[in-house]
């Protein structure tokens, strides 16, 4: 265990850059991680896509892990980490978000990598601007064989609540969906980036309303149909132990990826970087390196 908490120790010395963008009247956060003084040549990029209820700094130990091959950036999609709220969602705005981020850090084309929800967001966004994309990689986001219609969540009692510590707030901090949680250091890193400190108290950054404030989509392909369309490369990596690839869903979508950017990642649950940090690096980076041999 000392092992591993030394290694985070380590892993997140390299300090991102905080920068903002405006994208539709909201202020958008991002996060860019210094590379070497003098590349022998240009970096491809990358761009980090967080999950729901999620931000940048997830991002925090995989980022400098790439550093000597790309040039990477994590964005914090608005209502998330400390890009602002807003009175509407949609995934325009979404794809919008990652466009002006690759443009504010000039990304060219970067490879975005999309966790969960923010893996279903970079595949819309790959899908409405393929030009804009090298490739997409998925970390355990679900591919639905077959579009669904909901109705939106009502929205949450309007009261913010806030805590009078930041202990008491990281002690209400879940993963979801639920899993095993991982180790408490972990745990504890992704949680603090998670609060906002308020004259009020400590309160949780996330917007609660996103989904219930999410405008209807658009008649998009479903996911399976959507990455057979793909013009660029793509590739999934996913928990082993995650509830959305099950054995079964894999074989079902193994036609949609090369084999060698098909990859689980062994003891790893949906949140795979946080239950299997190294093995999880080592992975996406793999993937990563056999996307760009298509360019």
């Amino acid at each position: 265990m000392q092992d591993l908490h030394n290694w985070l120790e380590s892993a997140i010395k390299p300090v991102p850059r905080s920068q903002t963008v405006e994208v539709g009247g909201a202020e958008v956060h991002f996060l860019r991680w210094p590379g070497p003084d003098r590349p022998a040549q240009p970096r491809p990029g990358v761009l980090f896509v967080h999950g729901h209820a999620a931000n940048a700094h997830w991002w925090d130990w995989t980022a400098p892990a790439l550093l000597d091959r790309f040039d990477v950036v994590a964005l914090d999609l608005s209502g998330n980490g400390d890009s602002d709220h807003r009175d509407v969602y949609t995934s325009h705005l979404y794809s919008e978000e990652m466009l002006a981020v690759a443009a504010a850090a000039g990304l060219q084309r970067p490879i975005l990598v999309g966790h969960s929800f923010g893996g279903t967001l970079a595949r819309l966004a790959c899908h409405l601007h393929p030009a804009a994309f090298r490739a997409l990689l998925l970390v355990d986001s679900a591919l639905p064989a077959h579009r669904s219609r909901r109705p939106p969540p009502p929205l949450p009692r309007s009261r913010v609540r806030h805590y009078e510590s930041l202990d008491a707030a990281v002690q209400r901090f879940r993963l979801r969906p639920p899993q095993p949680a991982p180790d408490p250091a972990i745990l504890r890193h992704v949680a603090d980036h998670s609060v906002l400190r308020e004259p009020d108290g400590y309160r949780f950054k996330l917007d609660p309303g996103i989904f219930a404030r999410m405008t209807a989509e658009p008649d998009y392909p479903d996911a399976h149909s959507m990455l057979a369309a793909m013009t660029i490369p793509c590739g999934l990596v996913y928990g082993a132990r995650s509830r959305f690839f099950p054995p079964e869903t894999v074989e079902a979508v193994q036609h949609l990826f090369a084999p060698d950017r098909l990859r689980g990642v062994a003891n790893a649950h949906h949140h795979l970087f946080l239950d299997e940090p190294r093995l999880s690096i080592t992975t996406i980076r793999d993937v990563l390196i056999s996307l760009l041999e298509d360019d």
